[in-house]
């Protein structure tokens, strides 16, 4: 096996990432996760943490592999820290500059408020 980095692997037959999941490594085992189960996405130091609804997951891939890997499947880099999935949101705090996604309030940016918008398509 072909080690990408300490928590998402890749070999020819056991790919790390494809249309529709990301496998990561999470107490000596592979953990299947869907794209579509993928809430947010954490950056932490030189960590990003990946959120869905019943766990998370710690990985050493930069937010912006994560955000290359996601950004056609609905997912917006809200702030330098985070990326959102698009396709959940289901309320903006425009006062605070937050997004809620599944009971979680992730903040956006100023600067990235109008394109946040447009994706939405709220503007």
């Amino acid at each position: 096996m072909v080690s990408l980095n300490k928590n998402i692997y890749s070999t020819p037959d056991f790919p790390h990432t494809s249309d529709d999941h990301l496998f990561f490594k999470k107490r000596g085992a592979f953990e299947k996760v869907a794209i579509e189960d993928i809430i947010y996405v954490q950056a932490d130091g030189d960590y990003t943490m990946t959120f869905t609804a019943n766990d998370r997951f710690l990985s050493t891939l930069t937010l912006r592999e994560l955000e290359d890997l996601l950004a056609h499947r609905g997912f917006f880099r809200t702030h330098r820290s985070y990326l959102v999935n698009l396709n959940i949101t289901s309320n903006i705090d425009t006062v605070n500059n937050e997004l809620e996604v599944s009971g979680y309030r992730v903040p956006y940016s100023r600067r990235s408020k109008k394109k946040l918008m447009e994706q939405l398509q709220w503007a």
